[in-house]
């Protein structure tokens, strides 16, 4: 999978500056976005996952394909009754991975403050794993970052739903 996102950056950096998002690329983004709004994580996952083979987008929306697909694969597989974790620890492993290769305070973008999140409500919203230990490191730069995002509703609307998240999760 890592070879697979190097081979994605790859060619969205050589070929990004010179293209514009492919159409099919939009359609497909908006389509998963609307699933996920939906929390029908099973289904934007598939799209995402197609959306993985797609090597002619640029590379800050390969990160975010990179990014989503990890989130909604824990999210749909968290879902399941299923025994086998092994696609919840991969998952855990790509969302890991985004923010490793964040190595100066600069790199810490919009994915990076997604990633965070998602890894938060993977330790603390799970079903049967609540572990706030590793769960608050992760929620509490996810809360800096969106404090200091530019967009201030939408970042409001973030902050605010991530710190009802916790609390709920608390029985609060």
């Amino acid at each position: 999978m890592k070879l697979r996102l190097i081979a994605v950056t790859f060619f969205a950096v050589t070929l990004g500056p010179i293209a514009a998002l492919p159409p099919e690329y939009e359609s497909l983004k908006a389509e998963a976005e609307r699933f996920y709004a939906e929390k029908s994580f099973a289904k934007a996952q598939e799209l995402y996952a197609r959306a993985m083979g797609m090597s002619n987008i640029a590379s800050n929306e390969a990160r975010w394909v990179f990014f989503r697909n990890a989130d909604t694969l824990w999210r749909s597989q968290a879902a399941t009754e299923s025994a086998d974790p092994t696609k919840i620890d991969q998952a855990r492993e790509w969302l890991e991975q985004l923010l490793r290769e964040a190595k100066r305070v600069e790199d810490r973008d919009g994915v990076w403050v997604e990633a965070q999140e998602s890894l938060g409500d993977f330790f603390w919203t799970r079903r049967n794993q609540q572990n706030w230990g590793q769960a608050w490191p992760c929620y509490q730069q996810a809360l800096d970052g969106w404090a200091g995002a530019r967009d201030i509703e939408a970042a409001r609307e973030r902050y605010l739903a991530m710190v009802w998240r916790m609390a709920r999760s608390l029985g609060v």
